[in-house]
């Protein structure tokens, strides 16, 4: 056998190296940092999730939060859960220490910053979940628009049944800690949640559509839910004002399907496997364009985005508004996948450059290809994270998510994920981590050719938001 001279060694050992340099960097996909080393941030039992992360915000004096350092706000749920929970931080690094409310009403003392348990009126609730905060700087208040099944069926005095709605409600706050009714459980005077009369009978407010993460854009308001679906307040001025049929949701949904869904992802198409018409999302991942992908993890298949609980489907979403590009950033992981092929989060990307939004879509690049790629994968933060469980984040499949920037536009990623530790419990953790613009981000993400700064023209630097041209110069793109 022929001995290498030293300075060949270096040499071999970097080719024998190279493979495994390229299967880990195809295996995480971008660049990504846990943050405080992948800590679990929240688990309060099974089916913990939900995140939704603001920074506090100045005019929130000292003696209204719950320590003076008190800079950031995490709240959360469980889906089978009574209540609201919320955990603060001084730093975006941790830690994070549980804030629960306090005093008793309804003989109970309330937890977290919504506790349907400790109110008269909502101890029947069915459940709440999925806390989605908005920080209303105009109106110097927090809105919380909260998954939840309200009260059960009732009989008016005129003999109308209001039945139970499993539906999305609205609550505010001044100080971001207490959501509660006003007059039963203490709450704020002024606040708490939004209800309407129905002949003489009381009920929550109907908002929009479940499980949904509110934007601000063009001055409207916007939400965006699970199944992708898409919600526009009627009247920007005033977004939680109801809709004059009690009973019915305050926000219009957008329900315009495409040639995409008639032609392609609909039961009644070839190949087609969609039972309705959800949104431009769930179009694109029960129709052949995804099943045909080259990110598809799983070639040939197609996601139906059908309401029965036992159909995968395109799930809660986590979202990010690239206002200036006309774009919105959407994260999606998938449920009740067979054998949970798809345990990974994924993103599409929403073109809203129309001024009407029943007629956005799902952008494609200029040939034509659908704008979707494996965002994060658990087996690429397994890798990143050096310690184990119980302490650390150990995904074996990926669930709700809330994109974070703060003010220095550093920004976060808040996920839930299943633990092989917990069994098949759901999503029952929560953590994060810091993630990059599309400017370095690792992934070509207007799929031009050209990956992040400063290959990519339209990235001025690496801490762009976007490789897609601004609007003034987007028509050359030709996104559709």
């Amino acid at each position: 056998m022929k001995v290498p001279n030293q300075k060949s060694v270096p040499v071999i050992l970097l080719l024998l190296m190279v493979p495994l340099l390229l299967m880990s960097m195809e295996s995480r996909g971008h660049d990504f940092a846990p943050v405080n080393s992948g800590k679990i941030i929240a688990r309060d039992g099974a089916d913990t999730g939900y995140p939704s992360v603001v920074k506090v915000p100045a005019w929130v004096p000292a003696d209204q939060r719950p320590a003076a350092n008190a800079n950031y706000y995490m709240y959360y749920g469980r889906h089978r859960g009574d209540h609201i929970l919320m955990k603060w931080a001084e730093s975006i690094n941790g830690a994070w220490t549980a804030f629960n409310l306090g005093g008793v009403y309804n003989g109970r003392s309330r937890r977290g910053v919504f506790d349907t348990a400790a109110d008269p009126t909502r101890e029947s609730y069915g459940h709440v979940a999925h806390p989605d905060i908005y920080v209303d700087d105009d109106k110097r208040r927090f809105i919380m628009f909260f998954h939840g099944k309200n009260q059960p069926d009732a009989t008016s005095s005129s003999g109308i049944v209001v039945g139970r709605k499993h539906g999305q409600f609205v609550a505010t706050s001044a100080s971001g800690l207490n959501f509660n009714d006003a007059t039963f459980a203490g709450g704020e005077p002024g606040h708490g949640p939004r209800t309407v009369q129905f002949d003489k009978l009381t009920r929550d407010m109907i908002i929009a559509s479940n499980y949904m993460r509110v934007f601000r854009y063009r001055g409207d308001w916007y939400s965006l839910g699970r199944m992708g679906i898409l919600d526009k307040a009627p009247d920007p001025a005033n977004p939680l004002h109801p809709n004059p049929d009690p009973p019915g949701r305050a926000w219009v949904r957008e329900n315009t399907p495409t040639d995409l869904w008639f032609h392609d992802a609909w039961v009644g198409a070839p190949g087609g496997i969609q039972q309705d018409y959800h949104s431009p999302g769930c179009s694109f991942v029960a129709s052949s364009r995804f099943a045909n992908h080259p990110n598809n993890p799983n070639p040939g298949v197609r996601i139906g985005c059908n309401e029965n609980p036992a159909g995968e489907r395109l799930n809660h979403v986590g979202i990010n508004l690239l206002a200036d590009h006309e774009l919105l950033e959407v994260y999606f992981y998938v449920k009740s996948d067979p054998d949970d092929r798809y345990n990974d989060l994924y993103r599409i990307i929403y073109d809203i450059s129309d001024q009407d939004f029943q007629n956005w879509h799902v952008a494609r690049d200029r040939n034509g290809q659908t704008l979707f790629v494996v965002y994060l994968t658990a087996t690429s933060i397994n890798s990143a994270i050096t310690e184990g469980f119980p302490t650390h984040a150990d995904p074996r499949s990926l669930g709700t998510s809330d994109i974070f920037i703060d003010d220095d536009q550093h920004h976060y990623l808040f996920y839930s994920y299943v633990s092989p530790h917990y069994g098949d419990e759901g999503e029952g953790q929560i953590s994060a981590l810091g993630i990059k613009p599309q400017c370095s981000n690792g992934i070509d993400d207007d799929n031009d050719g050209n990956m992040d700064y400063p290959a990519e023209s339209d990235c001025k630097d690496a801490a762009g938001v976007s490789e897609f041209p601004l609007v003034t110069v987007r028509s050359k793109l030709q996104i559709r």
